[in-house]
């Protein structure tokens, strides 16, 4: 997995990560899904039905959304929230903008430590001084304790990969 944070603009970036990994930025916020897509490249949504918000009972829709990618598996999705904020899943890469950078913070945090990173919160802090995206695997599984200098190689080969990538471009 590979993480990235963009603090200026209150935006982070996930890589590897499945569709359900949006579960966390839902919680208790109203919210609008703008389209949906499932692995066999079916429109998930009815076609001309009109986009409504979900304002209330949001597990109903929350249940369905994990009902939808249990039988269909969604391969892309593009969910509005308010004040111009929301988030876009596509085959393993997750972007998600919120304007308040202490609930982004929590939901990535609760997002990494679903996935194994229990040092969530020091990840977060690293990576958010960071000026590219960071493989955060080399601390998979591992408890603040436990990182060492880790989190310095994990640089090293970010800086590494994004160096590569805009010298090809």
């Amino acid at each position: 997995m590979w993480l990235g944070v963009n603090a200026e603009d209150n935006l982070i970036g996930c890589h590897s990560v499945d569709a359900m990994s949006i579960l966390p930025f839902l919680r208790g916020r109203d919210f609008q899904i703008v389209e949906m897509w499932g692995s066999k490249d079916q429109n998930l949504l009815r076609e001309g039905e009109q986009r409504f918000w979900t304002r209330k009972n949001h597990y109903i829709e929350i249940s369905s959304l994990i009902e939808d990618d249990d039988f269909e598996q969604i391969s892309s999705i593009i969910i509005n929230f308010e004040n111009g904020d929301g988030l876009s899943y596509s085959f393993g890469q997750l972007n998600v903008r919120l304007s308040n950078s202490k609930l982004l913070k929590e939901c990535t945090t609760k997002l990494l430590e679903q996935y194994g990173y229990f040092a969530a919160d020091r990840i977060w802090d690293f990576v958010n001084k960071q000026d590219c995206d960071m493989p955060i695997y080399y601390v998979l599984g591992m408890q603040e304790k436990d990182l060492g200098d880790t989190l310095n190689e994990m640089k090293k080969q970010g800086q590494i990969v994004h160096d590569e990538v805009h010298r090809i471009r």
